[in-house]
């Protein structure tokens, strides 16, 4: 189920890793100032590409094995689709309901958190190139085919800012929905 008010995706779904993935309209072309922030339930089968906005190109991240793609895995993955994949650490999600949040700096500088911890690294590189044609979750669309991994976990929200969130409104963010997903929030 999706819902869409402004910027806020609201989604309840279980992703199968099949092809139930979710597509819309681009959500924006921005590179840079962008948030793109999702609930997502996470075990140890957990795999795939969370949230994506572009086609074969733009900006994407989920969950892997540390290497340069979504296999089953535990690890915070992105990448700039076309462009590069950021992995500055093998840094874990660890199990069950997380906030996981990219911010892209006016810089163009990625950086990631898991609730409202940031992912520690140095992300360098290449900027993302301009996002086009649609925006998906549970499927990095353009670049893959039926042998690139699909998101196969819960999902319980989508968010889209057309800014980059501070860790103060990431922090926001996580104590105003943490209940319903019985993770502590940080007020408590």
């Amino acid at each position: 189920r999706l819902s869409l008010v402004g910027s806020e995706m609201c989604i309840r779904d279980r992703f199968n890793g099949g092809q139930n993935s979710v597509s819309m309209p681009l959500v924006s072309n921005k590179t840079t100032e962008v948030t793109m922030q999702t609930w997502v339930y996470l075990d140890a089968n957990t795999k795939g590409p969370f949230f994506k906005n572009g086609s074969n190109n733009g900006y994407i991240f989920g969950t892997g094995n540390g290497d340069n793609g979504f296999e089953v895995g535990n690890k915070a993955t992105m990448l700039f689709a076309g462009t590069r994949w950021i992995q500055a650490t093998n840094t874990s999600y660890g199990y069950g309901w997380k906030l996981v949040t990219m911010v892209i700096n006016s810089s163009g500088v990625p950086s990631m958190y898991i609730n409202n911890s940031l992912v520690p690294g140095t992300y360098t590189g290449t900027s993302a190139s301009v996002p086009t044609t649609g925006t998906y979750l549970g499927r990095n669309v353009g670049d893959d085919n039926d042998s690139w991994p699909k998101f196969n976990g819960k999902m319980g929200a989508a968010y889209f800012y057309t800014k980059a969130l501070t860790l103060d409104e990431i922090t926001q963010n996580l104590n105003a929905t943490a209940a319903r997903y019985g993770v502590s929030s940080t007020n408590s």
